[in-house]
């Protein structure tokens, strides 16, 4: 039986590199989270300016105004 087939022990780099990996998924799950809350809300955002009872007005950056709601609720 020859001792070439033993598995070699994981070196310092290796567990660093684990210990990396984990700390990335980690932030991965966390910036994910992130997006869908911030998606979430842009969409509720979106909604209730698109249906407000009321027109609104945006201004931009140099103070124009942007284009207005695409629809106005009829009542």
């Amino acid at each position: 039986m020859k001792c070439d087939s033993l598995p070699t022990p994981p070196s310092a780099g290796d567990a660093e590199r684990q210990l990396l990996l984990l700390a990335l998924e980690m932030q991965n799950e966390e910036l994910q989270a992130a997006y869908q809350q911030a998606e979430t809300a842009r969409t509720e955002y979106a909604s209730l300016y698109e249906h407000a009872p009321m027109a609104y007005l945006t201004l931009g950056p140099t103070e124009a105004a942007m284009p207005l709601l695409t629809r106005c609720p009829v009542e």
